[in-house]
């Protein structure tokens, strides 16, 4: 009986401790792409998108499920919340309307506010609306852009062949 208690709590210290826990960093775009590049050899799938933006909110479960799907594949998902302007004005920051919707969707995985207008994300990344998705090969150099994913198969079909690629 012992035994059976020890296993017991030895599994549920294993899935506790593995259980990754949700936050938020807020960055400059340099961090964003130092990130990026600091993940040379990898797949990185960044989604720019706000709290109030629908279609953003939408596909947010596909995404969560994509990284569960690849991440131990040498896939990397990156969340980046925009329009800082507008929600420093919030009480208690963005942190307070972002945060509890990432945890929502268990986004155990990285997840920035970009502080400073959308502007610059918008004039180095040839960006227009969100959501816009990057979608960086293993050389770090991006294989295709979204403006919307509405064809989530077709998108797990090129993370597939980015991953089967040296």
């Amino acid at each position: 009986m012992k035994k059976i208690i020890l296993m017991a709590g030895f599994l549920l210290a294993v899935a506790y401790s593995s259980a990754a826990e949700v936050s938020v960093k807020t960055v400059k775009y340099s961090d964003l792409t130092s990130l990026v590049r600091n993940n040379q050899g990898q797949v990185i799938l960044v989604d720019f998108w706000r709290h109030d933006c629908v279609p953003c909110k939408k596909e947010f479960p596909h995404l969560v499920q994509m990284h569960q799907k690849f991440a131990g594949q040498g896939f990397m998902l990156v969340t980046v919340h925009l329009n800082m302007a507008v929600d420093k004005d919030l009480v208690g920051g963005v942190e307070k309307t972002t945060l509890p919707f990432l945890q929502k969707m268990k986004a155990d995985f990285v997840n920035l506010i970009l502080d400073e207008p959308e502007t610059v994300w918008m004039s180095k990344l040839d960006g227009g609306s969100v959501p816009t998705l990057f979608l960086f090969n293993k050389q770090n150099r991006i294989a295709q852009k979204f403006d919307d994913v509405e064809d989530h198969e077709k998108l797990e079909k090129q993370i597939q062949e980015l991953l089967s690629k040296p």
